[in-house]
């Protein structure tokens, strides 16, 4: 009877175990199947950058591989690299808030103060991005000067200065960068005048610009050049002359400082940059991205000759400056028609 009372309880306790065994092949199984289609998912998403949103004119084009350089690095000095530029794409368009929204901005600004004949420099151009849009964007655009509409083949023939709507000159240190640069600009010689150079922007002189753009650039450049360099740009402007200058700026405030970069980490999370990742990019960047704040900034433009000042975008410690050269007298609206001025200069009454 005892050992039949035995093989009752081991058949019992095989029995449980078998169960126990079949749930838990179950459990993995679906864990498996679970893991498959989030990687599945997530490989499906992996596309550069950030979903387009729909407010915003052009899509960029955006180039390269997805980034992942600190998920695999220990951090070094942080340098743009072939193995950067790369990804740089969509290291910048994840890493950088409202980035999409300020080339959108450029372009409004763009077609407003754009003079034909004229230059418009990226200085800082990276993989050419800002250039791709605003020349897309010129194609469709006519400018409107004092009655006269100037189209793209108003003037000479393509190839002379005169007859091509845009003069994109594109500046920037990275040979790796400028190889990028020209890949993506291949089609916007067919249309306007591009001239990319390899080279500091503090060696390159500025001439008939009545437009620069300078996104993220001022604060990886030595802090006893930057007013030289903005001095530079303002005495290579037109009278009335654009520069667009964004740069990640810090507070005056250790706490409020902090704060900013509390928030700054969690919108890179939100991205799908891991912690560790962050951690180490900020290492690299650290005392070679050295940010100013907005007040030393504005004084900085005002005594390089910029009149006017303003701040056109912002998003925490991501700051978008619009700075104007002192205009001519009785030229203060430059790209649109006298009756356009007009209706500026004596609105209706309400």
């Amino acid at each position: 009877a005892l050992n039949q009372t035995i093989a009752t309880l081991l058949s019992l306790v095989s029995a449980a175990a078998f169960v126990l065994f079949q749930k838990r092949l179950r459990e993995e199984k679906t864990k498996d199947e679970n893991s498959n289609t989030i990687k599945h998912e997530f490989d499906h998403t992996e596309t550069l950058g950030p979903e387009r949103k729909p407010e915003t004119l052009y899509e960029l084009n955006l180039q390269g591989k997805v980034d992942k350089i600190y998920e695999h690095h220990g951090p070094k000095p942080f340098k743009f690299d072939r193995e950067v530029v790369s990804v740089f794409d969509d290291m910048v368009s994840r890493s950088v808030p409202l980035y999409c929204e300020v080339i959108d901005l450029a372009i409004y600004w763009v077609q407003r103060y754009y003079i034909p004949g004229t230059r418009i420099y990226d200085l800082g151009c990276s993989t050419g991005t800002t250039i791709d849009v605003l020349a897309r964007s010129m194609l469709h655009y006519k400018a409107d000067v004092d009655g006269v509409t100037v189209t793209e083949s108003s003037g000479a023939e393509r190839g002379t200065s005169s007859g091509t709507f845009c003069h994109f000159v594109g500046v920037d240190n990275s040979e790796a960068m400028i190889q990028s640069c020209r890949e993506k600009l291949q089609w916007v010689d067919k249309c306007h005048q591009v001239d990319l150079h390899c080279d500091s922007i503090m060696n390159v002189k500025i001439e008939n610009a009545s437009f620069c753009i300078m996104n993220y650039t001022l604060q990886f450049i030595s802090i006893v050049q930057r007013q030289e360099l903005l001095s530079n740009i303002n005495s290579g402007l037109c009278e009335g002359g654009i520069l667009l200058l964004s740069e990640k700026v810090r507070t005056e405030c250790a706490e409020l400082q902090e704060t900013c970069t509390w928030i700054y980490e969690d919108f890179k999370r939100r991205r799908k940059y891991t912690s560790r990742e962050i951690a180490r990019k900020k290492e690299a960047l650290m005392n070679v991205l050295i940010p100013f704040t907005e007040e030393e900034i504005r004084n900085n433009l005002h005594s390089a000759g910029f009149s006017s000042v303003e701040i056109v975008a912002k998003w925490n410690n991501f700051t978008t400056f619009i700075a104007r050269k002192k205009p001519p007298v009785n030229g203060q609206i430059v790209n649109m028609s006298s009756k356009q001025k007009k209706k500026l200069k004596h609105p209706k009454m309400k």
